[in-house]
C-alpha cells in the first residue's frame, strides 16, 4: 500500500468510514501481531495489544497529523503500548509459562534447519540464550534490536517509531550489540 493511500484511508477513517477501518485493519493487523509479539514475546499479550492499536486507530485518528506515514504512526503506537505493557508487567514481576515457550525467529538465526538432534539442541539453546539477552536488555534498546535487526526496518523508521534520531537509533543498536555480545560470550565461558 503506497502512503498516499494509506493517508486517503486514514482521511476516511477520521471522516467516520468504517470500510476505511476494515481496509487498514486487513492491512496492518498481521504486521501489529508480530510487531508486538516480537517486543513482548506473549502471543496473549500480542493480541491484546493489536486491539489497543486498532481501538486507537478507530476511535484517536483525529491525533494523527498526516507528518509520517499511517503504518509509521501504527508501529509507534504498537512500540508504545507493547512497552507500557512489558512496564506494567515488570512491575508487577509476573511471568506466565507462555512467555517463557514463545520463540523470537530472527532472519538472521533462522535456517533449514538441522539435520541431526545434537545440531537442533545446540541451536535451541543458542536461541533461548539469546532471547534472554534480549530480555535483559532496556525496553528502548530492545525495540530498537526488534525493530532493526529481527524486523528489518531501516534506522529512519525504526527512529519515527521511537522518537529517537537516527544517529540515536545507530548508537543505541551499536550499544545494544554489543551487549548482547558481551552477554552471550560470558554465558559462553
Amino acid at each position: 500500500m503506497t502512503r498516499d493511500t494509506e493517508l486517503a484511508l486514514m482521511q476516511q477513517v477520521q471522516d467516520g468510514d468504517h470500510e476505511a477501518f476494515e481496509t487498514l485493519f486487513t492491512c496492518f493487523r498481521q504486521r501489529v501481531s508480530h510487531q508486538a509479539h516480537a517486543l513482548l514475546q506473549s502471543e496473549a499479550d500480542a493480541e491484546d495489544i493489536v486491539q489497543e492499536v486498532f481501538a486507537a486507530l478507530y476511535t484517536k485518528s483525529d491525533a494523527f497529523r498526516g507528518e509520517s506515514a499511517v503504518s509509521t504512526w501504527l508501529y509507534r503506537v504498537t512500540v508504545n503500548a507493547a512497552l507500557s505493557q512489558k512496564r506494567y508487567r515488570q512491575r508487577r514481576r509476573t511471568l506466565s509459562v507462555e512467555d517463557l515457550e514463545q520463540d523470537i525467529q530472527p532472519r538472521w538465526i533462522e535456517s533449514d534447519g538441522p539435520d541431526n538432534l545434537d545440531q537442533h539442541v545446540i541451536a535451541a539453546e543458542r536461541l533461548q540464550r539469546l532471547r534472554q539477552a534480549i530480555e535483559e536488555l532496556s525496553p528502548v534498546d530492545r525495540a530498537v534490536i526488534v525493530l532493526g535487526d529481527l524486523q528489518g526496518q531501516s534506522n529512519q523508521i525504526t527512529g519515527d517509531v521511537l522518537g529517537l534520531s537516527e544517529a540515536a537509533v545507530k548508537s543505541r543498536r551499536h550499544r545494544a550489540r554489543l551487549d548482547l555480545r558481551e552477554k552471550l560470550t560470558a554465558e559462553a565461558c
